[in-house]
């Protein structure tokens, strides 16, 4: 009897134990994935390959985590190029995920992931995330939607993201609030910045050559297949060789359409020798 005492006031303990642990959020959820990342030198001519551990917080964004690890564990993101975005400060921000490469096809659009259900930041309703969009932080880059016949994202986009990573190459404080960052590069492990100052001079725009795209959509938007590439058609071309009056079926956006953007620049730091992406990822693995 005092055995099955005992054996029940184990149980009270436990229980009250995990209880408190939730009600406290004392519980972290912290997950472990390895990244490697190919880095080729135009001034040396040489590749190396570089090693990331990252953390990611599923007590602090659990859909996104939960999306992010089954997408790393389907190696969606193997052979992803890195690239920058826009028109403005390149080196804010790496972006990963969307893009890959192949010899016979040049830069091509990754598969679409489906949108997901909860904007896990602040302004998307979600408290008690300390993360911040800094140095050694990774982000789920937003879905975008049709504004004015344009692509952005503003104070009214509080949807959740897809599976494209932004990578702060430096504090973005006006990102606080407004993107989900899930992962941290770890620093605390020997090399994990060291490798990541690699990765960030290989897209440096001051140490590292580029070639510029365009990225654009052609076709009629299908809504029935927002999450199968929109019903439109991806094109990306080297940017000296765009040219927009000579594209018959050029999609410009109208209502509030789901898809990345009209048309955009991006800057992809390449191989001198090939014209390959210079900066991929090799594998994304749960530790």
């Amino acid at each position: 009897m005092k055995g099955l005492k005992k054996i029940f006031i184990n149980l009270i303990v436990v229980v009250m134990l995990v209880s408190a642990c939730f009600a406290f959020a004392g519980c972290k959820d912290v997950r472990e994935m390895e990244l490697t990342v190919s880095v080729y030198n135009n001034e040396t001519d040489e590749t190396e390959e570089v090693t990331l551990t990252v953390e990611l917080y599923g007590h602090l964004a659990k859909e996104t985590v939960d999306a992010i690890e089954g997408y790393i564990n389907d190696g969606y993101y193997d052979d992803a190029i890195f690239y920058l975005f826009g028109d403005g400060s390149y080196m804010k921000q790496l972006m990963v995920g969307d893009l890959k490469y192949s010899a016979e096809n040049g830069i091509v659009q990754n598969d679409i992931k489906p949108e997901l259900d909860k904007a896990e930041f602040t302004r998307g309703g979600t408290k008690g995330s300390n993360l911040t969009s800094e140095k050694g932080a990774i982000g789920l880059w937003r879905t975008w939607y049709a504004s004015d016949n344009e692509y952005r994202t503003n104070s009214n986009a509080l949807t959740s993201g897809r599976a494209t990573w932004y990578i702060p190459t430096s504090t973005i404080s006006s990102y606080n609030d407004w993107f989900c960052v899930f992962a941290q590069i770890d620093f605390e492990e020997e090399g994990n910045e060291d490798a990541l100052n690699k990765i960030i001079k290989g897209c440096d725009r001051e140490d590292a050559d580029f070639t510029e795209y365009v990225i654009y959509y052609t076709g009629e938007y299908d809504e029935t297949k927002a999450d199968q590439n929109h019903g439109l058609t991806f094109n990306c071309v080297e940017k000296a060789d765009y040219q927009e009056d000579e594209i018959d079926d050029l999609f410009v956006a109208e209502g509030e359409q789901y898809v990345c953007y009209n048309k955009t620049n991006i800057k992809v730091p390449v191989v001198l020798t090939t014209g390959e992406p210079a900066v991929k990822i090799i594998s994304a693995k749960m530790a």
